[in-house]
């Protein structure tokens, strides 16, 4: 190839015509034929005119050719007659052999700017702004000698790089080889990247592996989707897949395991066959051979784990020693180093577990968390130097700073808490949650302590549950006692079957009282020596000090009780009051609230009986019962304030809401049902039993009333009986009246000594007296008639005001003053086995005359023949049809009647 250079200058100033070459020289060389002008010389130069860019650009019309030296560019430029053209850049455009199908192009088309490089007539590079283009090679790059296939390829997106990269490969595409022998042996395998010397060299169908060092994955041949990087990292690796080796002679033996991570310095070397391992650090699972699922994460860990499975090791030398045992996890410096022998333990933190060699099923975490264990199985320690002693104790949990620190062979113990059962060495059982709970500790057994130096100094005292910050404090030997609650049972040392539940309940309970059970905040707070008591609630026998066999239940209960005995509260403020009271029971709202003294008195319900003081015997049941009683005794009142008001009455029954609601001082009484008895004030010997029987009684005495309402009004009247649905409902001051049955003698009112038996008997009676009435709807029409007797369903059931006359039998009745029925119209026959008789003795008659009709009366009378009319007797006697027996009146109507004419015989005679 050649390289032209034409310059034309005209500089040459001359005066005159020349029309011959021009020689410029200080020698006398002759100008050169072929040129106008010829300047020799041999120490000098030419000096072309030198001027800025902006004066270049400044120069008018200039001609073609017309060259200058621009000083800002530092170079020769010249018009090529449309723009100056910069003579470095100015240069061939290509440079090609002789027959120009081989060529380098600088410029194959105006300000094209690229580098092209044909060969043969092909275009193979392109190099454009830093780029190189690989043209018509298949997607292809090889560079090295013999890289790549001799033969030609297709599309295959391969790029092979160094001596014999990719030489063998057949149809293996989207390959990336980087060094001597990369992927030599490859065929058809792909995906495949391989950077260093024999990389992936006896690679020939293994697919989507990366490898990146010396003889990295050298011997791999089928092998897929590994990763290795680093000196002789998988080296041996034949057939095993998703392997990851990172680091020098990482996972160096391994041939057909897979899945295996493995990251620092011949971590996993030895393994050959082992399965998804993980291994990170400085010679991690170094002598693993064929155990499988393994993580170690760490200088050392888990370094001699050979066949072990399943195991994990985090931190420096952690699981050191283990060589065959599997399922352990040991995360921290050192953790389970020792271990040979023992199974499915776990360890978390510096030195946890690290003497332990047999013991298995242990998880430990913390620092020096089970540090001497040896042998010891199935421990659990969450806490620096947690279970620091023990060796061969089995079955323990500690969770906390040196939680059972000192225990050695202790067994089932449980801690939760700073410094929890410290000094435990033997004691088996144990559950302690909190700091220093069970702090001194040392041979005692079956505890449990939860809260803050909850027993903290038990030695040896057993079977204590203490729950709540300085529960059971000073215990120390005492034994099956139960503390819940701040300062429980606090000062308590040696005594025993103690139940303490709330803030400082049974707090200062020392050597003496046993038996006592007390649940609320600062319940038996006082007792000292006082035995089997009971105390439900804040306060409850707050101040008993000696007191024995009480039992409170609620707020405040017994409060105030110091030596009474054998009482029983429940409710706020129950027997809050009593001091030395005995045998009371009280259940409620400030039931039996004042008592003081009283004994044996009962109270249920809310203000039952709340200001007694001294009174004994009383029973109250429900709210407000015998709420004013203060000093009366041997009274039972159950009810809503039943016996409300009574304040010093004794003897008395009140059942029923409101019953003797009045009453303060009457005594015997009885009043059963809702408001019996309500105003009774003076009254004595009373009984009322239903509701609002004898409700407004005040002062009668020696009255009796069974069912609702009966005797309701009654306010004076005395020595009334009243059974049944409002019998003598509306008596007030009546006396000595017995009603008995549903709606009997409702109307009296102030009428005496009547007597009704039967539903609705002197239904209407008011004022009418001595009357008597027996049968249902006897009587019933009388108002103020008196001295009648009935007897029989509806018998005298007309008239109101008839005096001293008697009806016998069903629906007989009476039409005047006295008179005297047996029976209903329906009745054929009345007789007996006996004469009637009549006064007829000539001793007890006076005015005797002959003044009677005789014979001639007797021939005027016509005897005949007849038959009832039923319905005229019923007119007559004014019986309603619901009274009449219709049945009966068929039978009699039918009958054949002999007599006389009443009114034929009335004309007769007169």
């Amino acid at each position: 190839m050649t390289k032209t250079v034409v310059l034309f200058l005209a500089m040459l100033f001359v005066t005159g015509t020349t029309i011959a070459q021009v020689a410029i020289n200080i020698d006398g060389t002759v100008a050169a034929a072929s040129s106008m002008l010829h300047v020799q010389s041999t120490d000098k130069g030419m000096l072309i005119p030198r001027m800025t860019t902006t004066q270049r650009n400044s120069i008018a019309s200039p001609a073609t050719g017309l060259l200058v030296f621009d000083i800002n560019t530092i170079g020769f430029w010249f018009f090529d007659g449309t723009v100056w053209v910069n003579l470095s850049t100015g240069a061939p455009a290509k440079l090609q052999d002789a027959d120009g199908n081989t060529k380098i192009q600088v410029e194959e088309s105006a300000n094209e700017d690229k580098i092209r490089f044909d060969m043969a007539g092909t275009e193979y590079f392109v190099m454009d702004k830093g780029n190189l283009q690989v043209n018509n090679n298949g997607k292809n790059i090889y560079i090295g000698e013999s890289a790549g296939p001799s033969a030609v390829q297709g599309t295959n997106y391969n790029n092979f790089i160094g001596y014999l990269s990719g030489s063998a490969n057949t149809s293996g595409f989207d390959n990336t080889a980087v060094g001597a022998n990369t992927l030599t042996a490859n065929t058809t395998g792909s995906s495949n990247t391989s950077l260093g010397r024999a990389a992936l060299k006896s690679n020939t169908t293994g697919n989507s592996n990366t490898a990146t060092g010396l003889n990295a994955l050298t011997l791999n041949t089928t092998g897929s989707s590994n990763v290795a990087y680093g000196y002789y990292s998988l080296k041996s690796n034949l057939t095993g897949s998703f392997n990851t080796a990172l680091g020098r002679g990482t996972l160096l033996a391994n041939t057909s395991g897979t899945h295996n991570t493995a990251v620092g310095f011949t971590s996993l070397a030895s393994n050959t066959t082992g399965g998804y391992n993980t291994a990170m650090g400085y010679q991690t699972l170094t002598l693993n051979t064929t155990g499988a699922n393994n993580t170690a994460v760490g200088r050392d860990a888990a370094a001699q784990n050979s066949t072990a499975v399943s195991n994990v090791a985090i931190g420096v030398s952690a699981l050191y020693n283990n060589t065959t045992k599997s399922h352990l996890v040991a995360i921290g410096d050192s953790a389970l180093y020792n271990n040979t022998t023992g199974t499915e333990n776990t360890a978390i933190g510096s030195k946890a577990l690290l003497s332990n060699t047999t013991g298995f099923s242990n998880t430990s975490n913390g620092y020096q968390a089970l540090y001497s264990n040896i042998s010891g199985s199935d421990n659990i320690a969450i806490g620096t130097t947690s279970l620091f002693s023990n060796t061969t104790g089995n079955q323990n949990t500690a969770i906390g700073w040196s939680s059972n620190y000192s225990n050695t062979t202790g067994i089932e113990n449980s801690s939760v808490g700073t410094a929890s059962i410290y000094s435990n060495t033997t004691g088996n059982s144990n559950t302690a949650l909190g700091s220093f709970t069970l702090y001194a500790n040392t041979t005692g057994s079956n505890n449990t302590a939860n809260g803050n130096h909850a027993l903290v100094s038990n030695t040896t005292g057993e079977s204590n549950s203490a729950f709540g910050f300085f529960a059971l404090k000073d215990n120390t030997t005492g034994h099956s006692n139960i503390a819940i609650g701040v300062r429980a049972l606090f000062m308590n040392t040696t005594t025993s079957n103690l139940v303490a539940i709330g803030d400082s309940a049974l707090y200062n309970n020392s050597t003496g009282g046993t038996g006592n059970t007390a649940v609320g905040s600062k319940a038996l707070y006082s007792n000292t020596t006082g035995y089997y008591n009971t105390a439900n609630g804040i306060g409850a026998l707050y101040s008993n000090t000696t007191g024995y066999y009480n039992t409170a239940i609620g707020p405040y209960a017994l409060y105030s009780n110091t030596m009474g005995t054998q009482n029983t509260a429940a409710g706020l403020d129950a027997l809050f009051s009593n001091t030395e009271g005995v045998g009371n029971t009280a259940f409620g709202y400030h039931a039996l609230n004042d008592n003081t003294t009283g004994s044996l008195n009962t109270a249920l319900g809310r203000f039952a009986l709340v200001n007694n003081s001294t009174g004994i015997q009383n029973t109250a049941v429900g709210n407000f019962a015998l709420y004013n009683n203060t000093t009366g005794s041997n009274n039972i009142a159950i009810g809503f304030s039943a016996s409300y008001g009574n304040t010093t009455a004794h003897s008395n029954v009140a059942i029923g809401a409101k019953a003797l609601f009045l009453n303060s001082t009457m005594s015997n009484l009885v009043a059963i049902g809702d408001s019996a008895l309500y105003n009774n004030n003076t009254g004595t010997g009373n009984t009322a039993i239903g509701s609002k029987a004898l409700y407004t009684n005040t002062s009668g005495w020696n009255n009796s009333a069974f069912g609702k309402h009966a005797l309701y009004s009654n306010t004076e009247g005395n020595a009334n009986t009243g059974i049944g649905l409002v019998a003598l409902y509306a008596n007030t001051t009546g006396t000595g009246n017995t009603a008995i049955g549903m709606y009997a003698l409702t109307s009296n009112t102030t009428a005496n000594y009547n007597s009704a038996y039967g539903f609705n008997a002197m239904l209407t009676n008011t004022t009418g007296t001595e009357n008597t009435a027996m049968g249902t709807y006897s009587l019933y029409t009388n108002t103020d008639g008196n001295n009648n007797t009935a007897l029989g369903y509806h018998a005298f059931y007309s008239g109101s005001s008839f005096v001293n006359s008697t009806a016998l039998g069903s629906s007989a009745n009476i039409s005047a003053s006295n008179q005297a029925r047996i029976g209903n119209s329906s009745v054929t026959s009345i007789g007996g086995y006996a004469n009637w008789t009549n006064i007829s003795d000539g001793r007890f008659k006076t005015d005797v005359k002959e003044n009677v009709a005789g014979l001639d009366f007797i021939m005027k009378l016509r005897p005949v023949t007849y038959h009832l009319n039923m319905d005229a007797i019923a007119g007559f006697t004014k019986t309603p049809d619901s009274l009449r027996l219709k049945n009966g009146e068929q039978l009699k109507a039918a009958e054949v009647q002999i007599g006389f004419i009443a009114q034929e015989v009335e004309a007769a005679a007169n």
